[in-house]
């Protein structure tokens, strides 16, 4: 089984592309666990659904040393339908000394493609943006609602912007273990700092269309 093991190593350093776009296109245009860790391959534990978004993580900061690099490689993903691309999202914009411009750039560029495929990819920068540098998010937002590509009558965007909504409200009073209780006193109280912060969310995301 060694051998075995050998040659699928072998055949994915032979396929994996080594150019860093390439590769952070290979890592982030299909779902996390689509792409398997070759090294754990023949061994009673193989999954690792993340794999692949630790890869994009990793070339994410390669990419983002490079302004040019960076420049080019957003020119080439935002033309692309990709469905993991908030790891590497989150780790360029982390990286990066001007995070403002090179999302307004992902804009301009989006509006050049012939299609609308890389939404998804800069709804992904803007969030990683928002996640971790709230001074600028609103300059992103304001420049993403100047742009031909949020233009079309707002009908069309109102009932997505609600689920998206309901969904980051969903699990953030989740994650924050709140629920609301019947009881015979009453409704428990819900702090309101985790409500401003839902609101907040959803205004963003509002705000957009």
């Amino acid at each position: 089984m060694a051998k075995f093991t050998v040659k699928v190593r072998s055949l994915y350093n032979e396929l994996i592309p080594t150019d860093p776009i390439q590769k952070a296109l290979f890592h982030t245009k299909f779902w996390s666990g689509d792409i398997r860790n070759p090294d754990l391959i023949d061994t009673d534990d193989d999954h690792d659904d993340e794999y692949s978004s630790r890869k994009a993580q990793e070339v994410a900061v390669e990419i983002a040393k490079d302004d040019a690099l960076t420049r080019h490689a957003i020119s080439v993903m935002i033309k692309e339908e990709l469905n993991n691309a908030s790891s590497f999202a989150k780790e360029l914009t982390a990286n990066l000394d001007n995070p403002l411009e090179i999302f307004q750039f992902a804009v301009d560029e989006l509006e050049k493609a012939p299609d609308r495929r890389g939404i998804q990819f800069l709804n992904d920068l803007l969030s990683a943006i928002d996640s971790q540098n709230n001074k600028i998010v609103n300059e992103c937002i304001q420049y993403a609602r100047k742009s031909e590509i949020f233009k079309r009558p707002i009908h069309k965007f109102v009932s997505q912007a609600v689920q998206r909504f309901q969904r980051i409200s969903l699990r953030l009073f989740q994650s924050e273990r709140i629920c609301l209780e019947r009881r015979n006193q009453g409704l428990s109280i819900i702090p309101i700092s985790n409500c401003l912060k839902v609101v907040e969310t959803g205004l963003k995301i509002v705000s957009l269309f």
